[in-house]
This record gives structure tokens, sequence and C-alpha cells, in this order.
């Protein structure tokens, strides 16, 4: 199981150490607090849970244990939030 590999952004320059990249290489994420400001962070979370939004898109699949596992697909990123 992948660690959970933790970094804080200073707000100045990002820079990616080797320890990073090769967290990332290892598990295939990193986690970097502090990236994105609150007004990024509501602009992410409209795109997501907003009216017309990504979850307005999803399907789901019986998971076979009674819930519902809901995915969004599509292969064409928009210009918008969601296409980033």
């Amino acid at each position: 199981m992948p660690g959970l590999n933790e970094y804080l952004f200073d707000g100045k320059d990002l820079e990616v150490t080797s320890q990073m990249k090769s967290d990332f290489d290892l598990d295939g994420f990193i986690i970097v607090r502090g990236l994105l400001n609150a007004e990024e962070l509501d602009i992410i979370e409209e795109a997501v849970n907003g009216p017309d939004s990504l979850t307005s898109y999803a399907y789901g699949n019986d998971d076979g244990e009674g819930r519902e596992a809901r995915m969004c697909l599509w292969n064409n990123p928009g210009n918008d939030t969601t296409g980033a």
C-alpha cells in the first residue's frame, strides 16, 4: 500500500525535489498542502459539485454489496476547470 507522501507549499515557487519525484514514481501521487488557495478550491468545488457539474454526468454501477460506485468519464476535456 502506498505511503502518504505529504509536502507543504511555502507560497513561493514550487520546487519539485528528487524526493518528491521519487515518491511520485513509487506511489503515483504526492500531496502538496497549501498549493491551492481558498478561491481556487472554491472554483474546483463548484466544478465538481455545482448544478451543471462533473457529478451531474456521473453514472453508477452496483458494487455487489448493495452500494453504488459512481464514475464520470470523458475523452475530450473541455476548456474549463474540469478540463485542466
